[in-house]
């Protein structure tokens, strides 16, 4: 997955100096992401990226990937709603490749887009099908689906973060679905720590809620938007629980993690609503 990332110098620095510096920005993360908002989330990442050597790159590339995908699906829905201009600047700011990045950004409509990006995504995928069988939806729901399952399957340090993000994944789905009372067949993410059995019953109203959310439950059937929040901060602590000190791409790891919440965070105190 590395390859779909910029290829930008990579720093040598030993492990104890990276960590100190993001222990000291920690501190700042309100100071340093606030005035700009999500934009600066991005820079911070780009910066971050920019003092990993190629190991830490390797293992951690999933994770900035799954951080681009976001910005990737708008500049995709700025092309179908033929409203282009405003994805193009997202897409521009993320830490995607130059080139797949430059030749994205000459098409003028989404199958030609999703062919190009087919041609540098990992295999095992196929996003014209997606595309003609569900739209967007689909395409966004498969490429995130690869993404967190390919991970998962790594057998590395990151391997709790990434059970717990897919779980964050898949109840946020069933919440969605029961919110919406969706009856289209739906394929939950592997690699978690929820039984994806468990998950199917409760959609079918076979078993409670309780039983995969535990104490959310309340949030799920009641369609609590700030849900999401309590599932970040679930994924936060995963991390937090790990031995001490965390293994390098571990604490990387929880430092974007962290950041993305408080961005989350300040983002809603300073517009009151639920970040997309």
């Amino acid at each position: 997955m590395i390859g779909l990332l910029v290829n930008v110098p990579q720093a040598d620095y030993p492990a104890d100096y990276l960590l100190g510096r993001l222990t000291a920005r920690q501190a700042r993360w309100e100071e340093m992401l606030a005035p700009a908002g999500w934009t600066a989330l991005g820079e911070e990442f780009r910066w971050l990226y920019g003092q990993l050597h190629h190991r830490l790159r390797q293992e951690l590339a999933p994770l900035f990937l799954y951080f681009e995908l976001r910005p990737l699906f708008l500049f995709l829905r700025g092309l179908a709603g033929k409203k282009g201009e405003g994805g193009k600047m997202v897409l521009m700011a993320t830490l995607l490749a130059d080139d797949l990045k430059r030749e994205l950004l000459r098409e003028q409509e989404v199958g030609a887009a999703l062919r190009r990006l087919s041609r540098s995504w990992p295999a095992g995928i196929d996003l014209g099908r997606l595309y003609g069988a569900g739209g967007l939806t689909a395409v966004e729901q498969g490429m995130t689906r690869q993404v967190l399952e390919t991970a998962a399957r790594r057998p590395t340090a990151l391997q709790p973060f990434w059970a717990a993000l897919v779980d964050l994944e898949n109840i946020m789905a069933l919440a969605k679905r029961l919110r919406w009372q969706a009856r289209r067949p739906f394929s939950y993410r592997m690699g978690g720590a929820i039984d994806l059995r468990r998950l199917i019953k409760v959609e079918q109203g076979k078993t409670s809620v309780m039983s995969v959310a535990g104490g959310l439950a309340q949030a799920v059937q009641q369609r609590v938007w700030p849900l999401e929040d309590e599932l970040i901060d679930r994924v936060r602590r995963q991390v937090a629980r790990q031995e001490r000190p965390l293994a390098p791409d571990a604490a990387v790891a929880a430092y974007m993690w962290g950041a993305y919440g408080t961005m989350r965070r300040l983002a809603m105190a300073a517009t009151g609503e639920i970040p997309a």
